[in-house]
């Protein structure tokens, strides 16, 4: 891990930067976190177990925590919230951390992408992104 940073996304959402050394070189994956006491927070409880959630092809982290009181907006298109599913303010899920993140080439998760790239390079990715996030100290 080389760096934490933080913004605010959307109204809604702090937005984490992390940057992560692959095999492949530096990623700087952008991600956001929910725990039980915060739907945007800064850091994991460490005491809690963590929840990572992983988007689709298409769509970004937006997905998975845009709210019902904001409208999304991916990709240049409006969601309707029937298919923007709040996951971050899912009771039954709230009581976990929730971390959502951008893979590579999605949001502002930036980093090289090699001809080989394959999806075990991304899922060692996402575990040296996972070791990094579980590393914060609140």
């Amino acid at each position: 891990m080389l760096g934490i940073a933080s913004l605010r996304c959307d109204t809604m959402s702090i937005c984490q930067r992390v940057d992560v050394v692959t095999s492949h070189g530096l990623v700087t994956f952008d991600y956001v976190i929910s725990t039980p006491k915060e739907t945007s927070a800064e850091t994991i409880d460490p005491a809690l177990p963590v929840v990572l959630l992983l988007h689709s092809a298409y769509y970004g982290k937006e997905i998975l925590h845009c709210t019902t009181t904001s409208l999304c907006v991916l990709q240049g298109q409006r969601l309707t919230i029937a298919l923007a599913s709040d996951q971050f303010a899912d009771p039954s899920l709230r009581r976990f951390n929730l971390v959502a993140v951008d893979l590579l080439c999605y949001g502002d998760t930036t980093g090289l992408v090699p001809d080989d790239y394959d999806q075990k390079m991304a899922a060692a990715d996402i575990v040296r992104f996972m070791v990094s996030v579980r590393s914060q100290r609140p």
